[in-house]
Parts: C-alpha cells; sequence; structure tokens
C-alpha cells in the first residue's frame, strides 16, 4: 500500500536535484515533493506540484511503511537481466543487478504484483531495459531497496523504486513509475 506516496513521481526526504534538463508526467502522480522542505533544483519540467515538507512528510512516512513491508518470496540471484523472464511474485537477493533485458510476464493477468527485494542495492547497467509483457503494469511492480538505487545511462525501469537511502539516475533514464529515497536523495 504506497497510501499518499502515490501521487508522487518523484519524492525525496533530502532533496532532489537535476543536472541534466528532466521532464516528470504522470496522470496518476506527476508530483515531486522533499520532506526537508528544499526547493529542487536543476531544470525539471513537470505536470503536477512541487510539494515542499508538510503533505510530503506523510507520504515519506507511507512510503517507508512500504519499503519495511516483507513478502519473502524467492532467493533469485543477483543477475535479473541478460534476457531473463520473470513470473509474477517475489524475489529477493541481498544485492540486485539488471543488465540487459529483464522481461516480467504477467502471465495475462493485469493484476499480477512482482516484489524484488535488495538488502542493499539495486543498479541497472546502460541501456539495461525492463519490459512489461502480457498484461503486466508497472502500478503493481515494487523495488525494495535496503540501500540506495543507481540507474544506469539510458536505461528504463518499470514500477516503484523505494530506497531507504538514496536513488540516482543516469543521463537519459526512463522510468514509468516512481523514484523515492525515504532517508536521502534522489539525483
Amino acid at each position: 500500500n504506497m497510501g499518499t506516496a502515490s501521487s508522487y513521481a518523484v519524492l525525496a526526504s533530502a532533496g532532489i536535484t537535476s543536472a541534466t534538463a528532466s521532464g516528470i508526467s504522470g496522470t496518476a502522480g506527476g508530483n515531486i515533493g522533499v520532506g526537508n522542505a528544499t526547493a529542487p533544483s536543476g531544470t525539471i519540467a513537470l505536470t503536477g506540484s512541487t510539494v515542499l515538507g508538510g503533505a510530503s512528510l506523510a507520504a515519506l512516512t507511507a512510503a517507508s511503511g512500504a519499503l519495511a513491508e516483507s513478502r519473502g518470496g524467492t532467493v533469485t540471484g543477483v543477475e535479473l537481466g541478460a534476457g531473463r523472464t520473470i513470473t509474477p511474485g517475489a524475489y529477493n537477493n541481498p544485492t540486485l543487478a539488471i543488465n540487459g533485458v529483464l522481461t516480467l510476464d504477467g502471465l495475462g493477468d493485469s493484476t499480477a504484483v512482482f516484489i524484488f527485494r535488495s538488502a542493499s542495492t539495486l543498479i541497472t547497467g546502460a541501456s539495461s531495459t525492463v519490459l512489461l509483457t502480457n498484461g503486466a503494469q508497472a502500478c503493481n511492480v515494487f523495488w525494495q531497496i535496503g540501500s540506495s538505487a543507481t540507474l544506469g545511462t539510458s536505461s528504463t525501469i518499470v514500477g516503484h523504486v523505494i530506497a531507504s537511502a538514496s536513488v540516482s539516475t543516469g543521463t537519459s533514464t526512463t522510468v514509468n513509475g516512481q523514484l523515492i529515497g525515504t532517508t536521502g536523495a534522489v539525483t
């Protein structure tokens, strides 16, 4: 349950920074929020609102709750990509990486849920891609990261990326979902 965090495309406790021009949009949540009330820096075009402090603090609490929710699941290898196809379920490993293509196959079920939990980090390689097939939807994909997520240059990821510390993206990274740093920044 993402609670009030669901209306944010980008949410961070410590700050939001864009080194290059960035675009943030969404019908479900085009807002950006910073818990410590520091205005985002850089050039960020968005379709929603910027929320500093106040409501974004409640959203960070909701996101922290979603991050703490444990579904156990299947222990997976570090590498999720490299042409691998994964079906709905919960998966975990102390660290996660995506290099190449990771396909999430919904098996014809548009409510299929994918949960990936890392006690430490998620790192995506340059030009890596997460694809959705057979009914899988970005709103049902959750990345619970115990420390930080680093999304490589020109990579594409889907779902709610919820990191305990921070999230950083490379140039031309595409996210169909959310980026949340519950105690750190999103860069």
